[in-house]
This record gives C-alpha cells, structure tokens and sequence, in this order.
C-alpha cells in the first residue's frame, strides 16, 4: 500500500503516472492535469470506488511518473505507454482507431479527406486530438480552395459539383489540373504547419463573402479561424514533418545521477525513459552521456533514430556504430521542435534525481528567475498581490501564493475592501499585513508602479521580516525590485512566463470577488 507520504513528493504538473507492483511490472497507466491529486484519488478513503481502483491500491508497490508540457502530449503519451507495456488493468486499446489524422490521397487529381486509420497510400497530417477540428479544417480547404468532392479515383468528366460552382472540373481540363495540383501542393504547405497563410486567406475570403451579404458563409468561416487560432494557441497539433528522434539529457549531483531519453516518431511523443545510476564524482559529464547512450542504445535489437539529440558536445566516434547510417548525431536545435523535447528531458531528468536525492524539486525557471533579479536564495514561495475596483466601488483585493513555480490555491486569499474606496497604496498595506501575519513568503510581486512598491515596502519594515519585493510595470518585460531599480527580463525566458502567470492569476482571483459584490449589489 503507497503512504500519502510518497505521493506528497508528486508535483502539481500535467503528466502520465505508471503504477508497479512489486515484480516492477506495470499494471495501470493513467494521465491527469494535476498528476498529485489525480494519484492521491487511489489511496484515500473517500477516493474512487471501482472495483478495478481497489485492485490497483491493492497491487500497487511503487508509482513513477512523467510530466509533460500539454494536455495532447500527455494524452499521445498514455496512449502509446499502454499499446506498449499493455498494463494488466488499462482498457486494451486497438490500433489506429483512436485519434484522426488530415490525408491527402495518391492519385492523378488527390482528393483531401479526415481518416481514422492509415491503411492507404498518401501524405499524412497528425494524429490530432480533436475530430471537430479536424473535419471542420477539411471541409473548409475544400470549400476554399475548390477541392473535388467526388469519390471518384479517376474522374474523366465534370460532375454536379462543377454545375453547382463548387469544383472547376480539373478532370477535363489539363490547363486547370495543373492549377488544382498546385492548390494541393499550397494545402501542404499549410498543413505542415503553415497556419498564417491559412487564416489570412480565410479571413480574406470571410470579409468577400460578408460584403457580397452571404453572412451565413462569412459567419461559418469566421468560426472555423477561430477553431484553428485556439488549436495553435494551445499547442495540440503535433505534425509528422519532425520526423524520428531521441532527446537525451542526464542530471548529476555528486555520485548519483539520472538520465532520460525522449522518444519521438511521427511527431509524437511516445515514450520517456528514465534510469538512474551512481559514478565516481571525478568521471566527467561528457564521459558519462557516452556511456548510458551505449548501455541503453546496445540492448535495442534496431533503432528507427532519425536524429540522435545531445545537450552537448561528446566524441561521436564509440557511439555512432550502434546507429544505423542514416542516423545524425547532434546537438539539439533551441529554436525548433527539439527545444521543447529538450525541455521535457530535463524537467523529467532533474525531478527524478530530487526524488533519488531526496530533495525538493527546484524548476529550472525559479533558478533562473533568482540569477535575472540578482537575489541570495531561490524564491520557493512567491506571493502576487492585486487590487481590483470599478469607480472606486466594490474594491476588493487578493493575494495569490506559488509554490515551486505552481499554483498552491491552498494559500490563496482575498478581502473585501468595500471602505478603501480608490486607495490602491492602503488597500496593499491593509491585505499584505494580513496575509504576511499568517502565511510564510519568500517573494512579494505587486501589480502595479513605484508607489505601490513603496507601499508594501512599510509593511515589510514594520513586520520587521526579510521578503524580496518587486513590482510588475506596464511593460511586459520589465521588473522594479525594492531599490526603484528597473530589471529587464528576457521576453521569451521561463522566468518572464512565471511572473506574467503570476500577475495574471493576481490578478483573476481579485476581479473574482469584486464581480461577486457587484452582482450581490446590482441585484
């Protein structure tokens, strides 16, 4: 039986979990938003009650885990972790009947259709997560671009959908197969990832269709950009175009170590591995990558490596005779899909030997953070304070709290403010001595500017306690700490990201309380 214990040391982060039972063998695979949380619902009283959940408490000895960066890597992860390892309490699934994929067909005049198996010759784009997406991506090319819809594999005479202005009949014409040709050769470009192209010539064709009164087809193409804009902005599509590849990556502190390896194909993530090992301290990092890539690339029978990726330099020459001759041996790409590969080898890497250490996990963008703002110690509990009004009514203010870089709700706090009116400088006095009388920070973030800054800095001298404290300014990347010192930050680091969803979390849990009150009052 797993102690609640065990799984405290489990982060708030989106992954897939493995359960094991005392053979080591995997019995169930699971995925979560919150991997802790999901993991402890096994092992508490009031936890799930299906029969197949006691036979997992029951059998289960050990737990490892894999934390991802979205939702869909996490959901192609669990998927291809089970079709693997086949755990005895997973719901077996088929081949290929799970996510769909865009296909273009091989033929003389091809056709674009959404298919859920690949059995046919052609081009291939995905798997994706969402069929919504996916046939509502299809039609829409189709219907811009003039797409023939016939089943038809080689058609020789124009149909009803050249009667109806919805295909040029490419079949008759020679001169206007060569166009439609290089409408699909358009099309793959979009689909290998190509988007902007795409939306720009939707949102062209959206505002013909609304000046020529067709408001029906403008509006189903102004849903269909939306579609599409919020599948980029979540990160889900994964493209074939990347190929095969290996991400490794190793994490040492002293004799102990850990090393990963990432696992692509097709453009997914199917597999992250782990293993831990124990060296001589003098044994160098170059040394020690050659020789767990040999101790775990010897055992394959044949890898399918397209790129093997390394987080540094090492000497190729032992190693690139376990590959087979297509296979390229390099240092990682920071501004291609290997970055983010590189990125889920090292969380996974340096979470794994905080556990093998017995350590608290510190992520790489706290480490960071500390080095940009030039503070003495990592800043483990960071508090976003603001404040939120409307007119200088219903004033409310929150202080939000993060721990390790992740929301601890736990924490958070808000106070109705109703007789501050329109006094930000008060109202920041008034809740952070409140909250600092009760809750331990490392961190004090305010939104706001040098006043409110000096503000919260009263509060700190008259507690008489020792907080890093800084203030968000209006520019996106720039930081004033307790001196009135203006700190820019790298726009794009993970350190910027953790302050502005910081400042963004602030800044929804006050605006939560004050709708309330202006609801209660309006009503």
């Amino acid at each position: 039986m797993i102690s609640l214990d065990k799984i405290k040391i489990i982060p708030h982060s989106g992954g897939v979990y493995l359960f094991r039972d005392s053979k080591k063998t995997i019995i169930y695979i699971g995925k979560s938003n919150d991997l802790q949380n999901r993991v402890k619902q096994y092992f508490i009283k009031s936890g799930d009650k299906r029969i197949q959940v006691v036979l997992i408490r029951r059998n289960t000895d050990s737990i490892n885990y894999y934390t991802t960066k979205t939702e869909q890597e996490a959901l192609l992860l669990e998927y291809n972790l089970i079709k693997k390892h086949q755990p005895k309490y997973n719901v077996q699934l088929k081949e290929n009947n799970k996510y769909p994929y865009i296909f273009i067909t091989d033929e003389k005049l091809p056709r674009l259709l959404y298919t859920w198996n690949k059995s046919e010759k052609g081009m291939y784009f995905g798997p994706f997560t969402s069929g919504f997406f996916v046939s509502n991506i299809v039609e829409i090319l189709k219907e811009l671009y003039s797409l023939r819809k016939c089943n038809n594999k080689s058609p020789k005479k124009a149909c009803i959908e050249f009667q109806m202005k919805r295909c040029n009949a490419p079949c008759e014409n020679e001169i206007r197969g060569g166009k439609y040709r290089k409408k699909i050769r358009e099309i793959k470009n979009i689909l290998k990832g190509s988007y902007p192209s795409l939306l720009k010539t939707m949102r062209e064709k959206m505002y013909e269709e609304s000046n020529k009164e067709n408001f029906e087809r403008a509006g189903k193409i102004r849903d269909t950009i939306k579609i599409i804009s919020d599948y980029i902005k979540k990160g889900k599509k994964t493209g074939a175009k990347h190929k095969n590849r290996d991400m490794v990556y190793i994490s040492r502190q002293g004799r102990k170590g850990v090393f990963t390896i990432v696992t692509m194909r097709d453009g997914i993530i199917i597999d992250i591995f782990s293993k831990r090992f124990l060296v001589p301290i003098s044994i160098p990092d170059k040394m020690v990558l050659k020789d767990v890539i040999i101790d775990h690339y010897s055992l394959k029978q044949n890898s399918d490596t397209k790129y093997l990726l390394l987080p540094f330099v090492i000497d190729n020459e032992d190693i690139e005779e376990l590959f087979a001759d297509n296979t390229v041996i390099r240092l990682y790409n920071t501004k291609s899909i290997d970055k983010r590969m590189f990125d889920i080898a090292k969380e996974n890497s340096e979470r794994n030997l905080a556990d093998y250490s017995q350590k608290e996990y510190i992520p790489a963008r706290l480490r960071e953070l500390k080095e940009l703002v030039n503070i003495e110690n990592i800043p483990q509990l960071i508090g976003g304070i603001d404040i939120s009004h409307f007119s200088g009514k219903w004033t409310s203010g929150a202080v939000i709290c993060f721990k390790n870089g992740k929301p601890l709700k736990s924490a958070y706090r808000y106070y109705k403010l109703d007789y501050m009116g329109n006094n930000d400088y008060g109202a920041i006095m008034h809740i952070l001595k409140r909250y600092l009388i009760k809750y331990k920070l490392d961190m004090v973030l305010i939104d706001g500017g040098i006043g409110q800054l000096n503000a919260a800095k009263k509060v700190i001298k008259e507690l008489g306690i020792n907080i890093e404290l800084f203030s968000i300014s209006k520019r996106p990347d720039t930081l004033f700490n307790a001196s009135g010192k203006q700190i820019g930050l790298p726009l794009k680091s993970g350190a910027m990201k953790l302050i502005r969803e910081i400042r963004d979390e602030s800044h929804r849990f006050a605006n939560k309380l004050r709708k309330i009150q202006m609801e209660k009052n309006i009503k």
